[in-house]
């Protein structure tokens, strides 16, 4: 007596198959999004700290000027960068804060707020500061925004 075995068919079933490229095809979407993204972080990253440089390099540069001027323009050395700057004298009274400028509008402010009651706490105080700004830009648009205030002299309201 002889036994006989069914030979059995090996390999997949379509089903097998379709369920297999979709594992794949996913695991694969996911792997492909993650070195995109992480390419254009490093991309960003990049612009900032060029930026940031540019921006400190700048600034270096204008607070040794005694002028006040407001200028713009392209950066030579790195291409689709661009800067503007601007420098202005400002007030400040340590107890009501930066004012701008205009002296009349300080005054005003500086009277009214030492008018009150504290008295004690007015100092009658004015520091004279310069405020330097620097903006730059990749491609026209705002990568970095450096603000500094260097202290000039102290000056006795009356």
């Amino acid at each position: 007596m002889k036994i006989r075995l069914k030979k059995q068919n090996q390999g997949f079933t379509l089903i097998e198959i379709l369920i297999a490229l979709t594992l794949a095809s996913s695991v694969m979407g996911m792997v492909i999004y993650t070195i995109t993204s992480s390419l254009d972080l490093r991309k960003k990253t990049i612009r900032l700290n060029t930026a940031v440089f540019l921006a400190e390099n700048l600034m270096d540069e204008i607070k040794n000027k005694e002028d006040l001027v407001d200028n713009s323009g392209s950066i030579k050395e790195n291409t689709g960068y661009s800067y503007s700057y601007s420098m202005k004298e400002i007030d400040y009274d340590p107890l009501s804060g930066l004012t701008g400028s205009d002296s009349n509008n300080t005054n005003n402010t500086l009277q009214e707020h030492r008018a009150g009651t504290s008295t004690e706490l007015s100092t009658g105080l004015t520091f004279k500061m310069r405020q330097y700004n620097v903006s730059i830009f990749y491609n026209e648009k705002l990568i970095y925004d450096l603000e500094c205030l260097r202290g000039l002299k102290i000056e006795q309201v009356k």
